[in-house]
């Protein structure tokens, strides 16, 4: 799979459009954990169906999005 079909199953999975500036982030971390997978777990199935790529970059997007609010939030109680 592409980084472009990848980039568009991660944003189906989202429920929207995923910003360039998110996306370039995501798919690093994503190919990097791969990467580690590979190197120390192997491959399996389940990693290397289409999705699991998308997935993993959507988990990275998310998370992002949650500690920036978490950020925004603290530092609003202050």
């Amino acid at each position: 799979m592409s980084e472009e079909e990848t980039r568009k199953r991660t944003s189906a999975i989202l429920g929207h459009p995923v910003s360039d500036s998110a996306w370039s982030e995501a798919w690093e971390k994503a190919k990097r954990k791969i990467r580690h997978i590979a190197e120390f777990c192997g491959y399996d199935g389940c990693r290397e169906q289409p999705g699991y790529m998308a997935q993993l970059a959507a988990e990275y997007i998310r998370e992002a999005a949650f500690s920036a609010w978490t950020i925004k939030r603290r530092a609003a109680k202050n």
